[in-house]
């Protein structure tokens, strides 16, 4: 492999590469907090969302009250 093929195989992993590791660390990050809300959101249709969304909803107006595991 010559330095041009190289070059231009470590730029296209640079630029395609990190960004989907920083997405990926991104909702590592913050997956456990946000992932529930928006699993809830796109579930409000079915039984199991509507029961989370209204558990949810009860310990934020709440606070001692316990959710349901």
């Amino acid at each position: 492999m010559n330095n041009a093929a190289r070059r231009l195989l470590l730029r296209t992993v640079m630029w395609v590469g990190v960004p989907i590791l920083l997405v990926l660390a991104g909702y590592w990050y913050v997956g456990p907090v946000f992932g529930p809300r928006i699993a809830v959101k796109f579930l409000e249709n079915t039984s199991e969302g509507a029961e989370r969304g209204a558990t949810n909803q009860a310990a934020s107006q709440n606070p001692e009250a316990k959710p349901r595991s």
